[in-house]
């Protein structure tokens, strides 16, 4: 399974809305730490005991981990098109207080690249999109190393009242 499952305790905003003449330009940057529970994506090629692993990925798959991240988009509306992109990252690193005999680091990565176009009739509300989204999964455990990455395409109906 590939879960991360974390709390963002505090971050900052910052977030930028320009119009230039007809079209509107959206920015938007965020960052903060983020604290939670991570299944190492690596945990498969790690060829070392389960016993010298924290207590909590022995028994449960994951462990704790802190780190941050960061989010960056920027959206443009011109009339009833629309067009943006965003990227998105966490990063965490084992943060347990299990002591580990013989020091086996865990950490790990998700990088997601987000893109869509979109088209709104005003008259009836309806707004047909399409999107496309790449995941990218890194981690290490001890030495070993792996990442995982996966590519959406797809074609969305909503609604905007």
């Amino acid at each position: 399974m590939d879960r991360i499952a974390s709390v963002r305790p505090f971050g900052i905003v910052f977030q930028q809305r320009g119009a230039l003449g007809g079209p509107v330009v959206v920015t938007t940057l965020e960052l903060g730490p983020d604290f939670g529970g991570v299944t190492p994506v690596a945990i498969a090629g790690f060829s070392g005991a389960r016993s010298v692993l924290p207590t909590v990925e022995a028994a449960r798959g994951y462990y704790f981990g802190a780190g941050g991240h960061l989010r960056a988009s920027v959206l443009l509306e011109a009339g009833p098109l629309s067009a943006g992109g965003e990227f998105h990252a966490q990063g965490f690193r084992d943060v347990s207080d299990d002591p580990h005999p013989v020091g086996i680091p865990m950490a790990d990565s998700l990088a997601v690249f987000d893109g869509a176009v979109g088209y709104w009739d005003r008259r009836t509300g309806v707004m047909p999109r399409l999107f496309v989204c790449r995941r990218i999964r890194a981690g290490s455990v001890g030495d070993a190393r792996e990442s995982v990455a996966e590519t959406s395409l797809g074609f969305g109906v909503g609604a905007v009242f």
